[in-house]
């Protein structure tokens, strides 16, 4: 990848130089795309505190992601039938997330009664077809390996899940219990590959990211074309109950 190459004696390091732009700083740049570090606290969900490794680590993921993304526009891969095809589906998938957190997650008053989501579930269960791959999974972020392996060792000698977050929540940067989650939708991407290749339900050894360690656990991982469960579509059922006509589905 020889133009690669050559765009790599192109970046531009700024980080140090204290010089702002439009009220942020500015810590390396290729072409006319700048990283600036609020870009990187944004992605990191933190506000300062960003260590040294951190900020080197995200930077050198950042750079090579564009010098990737720059060979591959050079050869048209940008506009490719199957880059846009995968875009349009991820466009509907993140608008789905973002009127689910808006209009269901944020308030109650929109819930509709179990017993009438699982009715309209059961009667077109042919319309919940997966068009991806999907993982029912429950992860713990910790900053530190030592506090990641501990959580993997405790539930590996016989401690549920839940137990052993509780013993381990001084330590704990995050968590999510039994999300659905696609390839599109788990972020970072290195827990989406631990995802995929996961063979059982034992917690994973800790994933070195960008925000700290995870530990992963996959309870459930169904392939494209099987029939969502109820778990992974009830919000989605929640929304068009509570949009449509009061009448518009039937509980006998």
């Amino acid at each position: 990848m020889r133009s690669s190459a050559f765009l790599l004696l192109a970046v531009l390091f700024v980080a140090g130089c204290g010089r702002q732009e439009s009220g942020k700083t500015p810590v390396a740049r290729i072409g006319g795309r700048t990283l600036t570090v609020e870009e990187i606290e944004a992605a990191l969900r933190t506000e300062g505190d960003l260590s040294q490794a951190q900020m080197q680590q995200f930077m050198q993921r950042w750079i090579a992601d564009e010098l990737l993304y720059r060979e591959a526009a050079s050869r048209g891969f940008d506009q490719a039938e199957e880059v846009n095809a995968r875009v349009e589906e991820l466009r509907r998938t993140l608008a789905i997330n973002m009127l689910l957190e808006k209009e269901v997650y944020a308030s109650d008053a929109t819930a509709i009664p179990m017993e009438r989501v699982r009715a309209y579930y059961d009667v077109h269960q042919d319309e919940f077809v997966l068009t991806q791959d999907a993982a029912l999974i429950s992860f713990a972020l910790f900053k530190e390996r030592d506090a990641a392996t501990a959580l993997r060792n405790t539930v590996l000698r016989g401690a549920a899940w839940h137990t052993a977050l509780m013993t381990a929540d001084n330590a704990l940067l995050g968590r999510a219990d039994s999300v659905y989650h696609t390839q599109q939708s788990l972020r970072p991407a290195e827990l989406w590959r631990v995802t995929a290749a996961a063979r059982s339900t034992d917690p994973s050894f800790p994933i070195s990211t960008g925000d700290g360690y995870y530990v992963l656990v996959v309870w459930k991982l169904q392939r494209q074309g099987q029939t969502a469960d109820l778990l992974s579509v009830e919000r989605e059922i929640e929304v068009f109950l509570s949009a449509g006509p009061a009448d518009s589905v039937t509980v006998q």
